[in-house]
C-alpha cells in the first residue's frame, strides 16, 4: 500500500528491493521480478541483476533471461557478477537450445551464441553440468573431436557416471566416422 500512496518517496526502490528480494526467498519468482521491475534508480536496478536473473531462470524465461545477461556483460567489464552473468547467459542458451531441436538454423545460431560464453565458463571453473552441456553444442556444431575429449576428460573425473561418459564418447566418435 506504501508503494501505491507514495510512488515518489525516497524509500520507493529500497521497498521494491526488499519485497522483491522476500520474494524470491519464498520462491515466488514472478513476484519477485514484478518488485525489480518496479526499481527506478539505476543503481538498485544494478544490485538486484542476479536476483532478476535467477527469477528469469525458474520461470524458464531463458530467451530474456539470455538477452538480459548479453546485455549486462556489454556493458560490464570488471564486475564480480560477470562470471554469474555469463553462467545464466551461457546455461539460457543452452536450455534454449534443448527446446529447438525441431528448428535446425536456429538450434545452430543458438549454440554459435553460446559456444564462447561455455568456452569462458570452462576457462575459469569445470563443472560437470558446463562441461556436458557444452559437449552437446559441440555435437551441434559439428565438431566432433571437441565434444568426445570433454566426455573422455569427465569420465575421469566422476566415477559414477563414468560408464554413461564413456558411452557418450563412444557414441560421438561413431557419428563423426
Amino acid at each position: 500500500q506504501y508503494l501505491e500512496k507514495f510512488p515518489d518517496s525516497d524509500y520507493y526502490d529500497t521497498l521494491c528491493v526488499a519485497l522483491g528480494d522476500l520474494c524470491l526467498r519464498e520462491k515466488n519468482y514472478q513476484a519477485a521480478l514484478n518488485y525489480y521491475s518496479r526499481i527506478v534508480s539505476t543503481e538498485w536496478k544494478d544490485s538486484v541483476f542476479l536476483s532478476r536473473i535467477q527469477c528469469l531462470y525458474h520461470l524458464e524465461w531463458y530467451a530474456t533471461l539470455a538477452d538480459e545477461c548479453d546485455e549486462f556483460l556489454a556493458r560490464e567489464t570488471t564486475s564480480d557478477s560477470k562470471i554469474q552473468a555469463t553462467y545464466y547467459l551461457a546455461i539460457g542458451l543452452y536450455q534454449q537450445c534443448l527446446n529447438a531441436k525441431d528448428n535446425p538454423d536456429l538450434l545452430e545460431a543458438l549454440a554459435l551464441r553460446a559456444q564462447p560464453h561455455f568456452t569462458t565458463l570452462l576457462e575459469n571453473e569445470r563443472s560437470s553440468e558446463v562441461s556436458q552441456a557444452f559437449a552437446y553444442l559441440c555435437c551441434i556444431l559439428k565438431e566432433y573431436p571437441k565434444a568426445t575429449h570433454i566426455y573422455l576428460e569427465l569420465a575421469t573425473q566422476d566415477d559414477q557416471q563414468k560408464e554413461h561418459l564413456l558411452f557418450q564418447a563412444a557414441q560421438i566418435g561413431r557419428e563423426s566416422c
